[in-house]
């Protein structure tokens, strides 16, 4: 096996199981800072 670091330049925690049950893991966004509008598909 490949092992590869990672580098996290981001002000937030790499992804993670939250719970030892977890199905998936709570990914984070690193956005600029202010308003971020999803419009409707």
């Amino acid at each position: 096996m490949l092992s590869i670091p990672v580098i996290n330049h981001s002000r937030h925690p790499l992804p993670a199981y939250q719970t030892a049950h977890s199905a998936g893991l709570d990914l984070r966004a690193d956005l600029p800072t202010g308003s971020v509008v999803l419009g409707p598909l």
